[in-house]
């Protein structure tokens, strides 16, 4: 996530801290460049753009070839950052947002599920609907206005029914409950008819189908999903303390296995309440005018009226799968082995890839790499690099806009020390910490400006200080949020930024072994997602020696570890 609303607030306020780059790794500026790519939000960022279903790791392998590819063919160095997996205590606050998120979506996902189910039945009565005489059509009617719904252990349906079909007593509140017309038969007639026809296991089929969209409407449950997987958590580790997996999922969301997450989820879910999205809200409203309906039309059950039904039924029920297949993007979130994946093709293509270990993430050892001058740039979309003091490099893996560079030293642009910069970070939200409502950045900057630390603020001011719950919890966030800032990530042993020789047909063998190859589709112009014979070109060398980059002034060739570690005291 980064410093929430940073990058907006700059390009709102100081646009001329940020620098577009249409020609992207053409342009003069990033050629000849050696950059460090925050692998694991490039490739989370590959995962979820894919809009095909189920081929999401084929898209990231897909993406991060076309990018290397045309970095290359630039002259353009990359190196590889992943996050090591595992919690990282630091992000608690943003790991349980992150499952409180999942929670909802999961809790809004199942909804559809099971309209989608409901639905599909329904089509089914209707059609068995359509298949019926007049005078059973004119049962049901009559039945169904009742409120009668048979039983089907009931061992005299005759005499069960008749005091309904008799009764002008409305039983349900429900949409599609009216008041009965005229009986067309006689009661004889009619109870004849529903017992000798095949009235009573429809009207019990139907009156099951509208009971669960009416509890769907008002679900009795009073804890939301996660309130209930909180719960379950908290009995579990009262029977046999913390209990491996289940005692770690509250960490950071994509190092745990969503797969367990989800199938407690999906126990609990039937119990727990959850709010609609106004798209949800909108298919609820249709599926009740569909029961209100239904039944108000005369003669009973008419082939007009059972079309309509079926038509706007059919039409949610492909609105409810769009819906659906929304949710169901937002919770596949990339595995280990989809991260892996990336990372073997990023070894096969000679590219130098490290590892941010625990508890540093990716962006933080980029930064690092970027101040000690082993690389120039820092590709990610995540602020915190900019907190680091790095410049960042924004829109790397996104063909389609320009490149956004970041200039490093923000801090100095807006006139603060770097201990008053990183706390006014701090107070617009980062991983490690939370927002105060109604403090963004155009209030926290002359804040900060004023009292020159957080502390000093909530003491000066009380009315800020009274919109914190725990203020103690909080100013140990802000520590906790201070100590990442300010504890700059070792550089890693014996680092090798050669960029390795690679065979390309190879690299193109295994692709199509893993997939990514669609020969199928049109030619049109590159982008992340062309096949692979589309892509352009890199320059032809049979090895990526260095020779042909081009020397900069922002890094002085060769770089020793002693100069590294000498820039890495200074920026401390």
């Amino acid at each position: 996530m980064g410093v929430q609303g940073l990058i907006t607030w700059v390009k709102k306020t100081r646009p001329e801290l940020l620098t577009s780059l249409p020609e992207r790794y053409a342009s003069p500026t990033i050629s000849g460049k050696r950059i460090a790519l925050d692998a694991t939000l490039i490739t989370n960022k590959f995962h979820f753009a894919d809009k095909s279903g189920g081929q999401s790791r084929r898209a990231a392998l897909h993406g991060w070839y076309g990018l290397i590819k045309q970095m290359r063919a630039q002259g353009v160095l990359p190196v590889a950052v992943w996050d090591e997996r595992g919690d990282r205590e630091w992000k608690a606050p943003e790991a349980r947002r992150r499952l409180q998120a999942r929670a909802l979506v999961y809790a809004r996902r199942l909804h559809e599920d099971r309209r989608r189910a409901r639905l599909d039945r329904l089509l089914v009565e209707f059609d068995l609907l359509a298949g019926l005489t007049a005078q059973e059509k004119a049962v049901v009617q009559r039945g169904w206005a009742t409120g009668f719904a048979p039983s089907p252990s009931s061992h005299d349906p005759a005499a069960a029914i008749k005091p309904h079909l008799e009764s002008s007593t409305i039983s349900s509140q429900l949409p599609g409950a009216s008041a009965p017309g005229p009986a067309v038969l006689s009661p004889h007639a009619m109870v004849t008819a529903f017992v000798s026809g095949r009235t009573a296991a429809q009207l019990a089929r139907l009156h099951a189908l509208r009971e669960d969209y009416a509890a769907e409407l008002n679900p009795e449950a009073r804890e939301t999903l996660l309130e209930a997987y909180d719960s379950e958590t908290a009995a579990i580790q009262q029977i046999g303390g913390p209990c491996g997996d289940i005692g770690r999922l509250t960490g950071t969301l994509a190092d745990a296995d969503t797969d367990v997450i989800d199938a407690r989820f999906e126990s609990l879910a039937p119990a727990t309440a959850y709010s609609e999205t106004p798209r949800q809200q909108a298919l609820t409203d249709q599926e009740g005018e569909v029961w209100a309906n239904l039944f108000a039309t005369e003669p009973a059950l008419s082939p007009a009226a059972l079309r309509t039904a079926t038509k706007t039924t059919r039409r949610m029920l492909t609105q409810a799968s769009t819906v659906a297949g929304t949710y169901a993007r937002a919770l596949n979130w990339p595995l280990a082995d989809d991260h892996q994946a990336c990372c073997d093709l990023l070894l096969l293509m000679g590219v130098p890839v490290l590892t941010a270990n625990i508890p540093y993430e990716a962006e933080g050892l980029a930064a690092a790499l970027a101040n000690a001058g082993a690389v120039d740039y820092v590709g990610s979309e995540d602020s915190d690099v900019v907190v680091y003091g790095g410049p960042l490099l924004r829109n790397v893996a996104t063909a389609s806009e320009p490149l956004v560079l970041v200039s490093a030293g923000l801090d100095t642009a807006l006139g603060l020390p770097r201990a008053a910069f990183i706390d006014f970070c701090i107070l617009l939200g980062t991983d490690a910490s939370p927002r105060i409502p109604g403090v963004g950045p155009a209030r926290a900057l002359p804040l900060i400006k004023k009292y020159g630390c957080i502390e000093g603020m909530l003491a000066a001011e009380p009315e800020i200080a009274e919109r914190i719950d725990d203020l103690d919890a909080f100013l140990q966030l802000v520590e906790n949020a201070r100590v990442l800032f300010t504890t700059v990530p070792p550089l890693p042993d014996g680092i090798e930024f050669q960029q390795g020789a690679y065979d390309e047909a190879e690299v193109l063998e295994w692709l199509r072994e893993n997939g990514v190859v669609e020969p199928d589709r049109p030619a049109r112009t590159w982008s992340w997602s062309a096949p692979i014979e589309e892509m352009p070109e890199h320059k032809k060398h049979e090895t990526w020696d260095e020779s042909w980059a081009v020397p900069t002034e922002s890094r002085r060739e060769p770089v020793s570890w002693e100069e590294m570690d000498a820039a890495l005291a200074s920026h401390r």
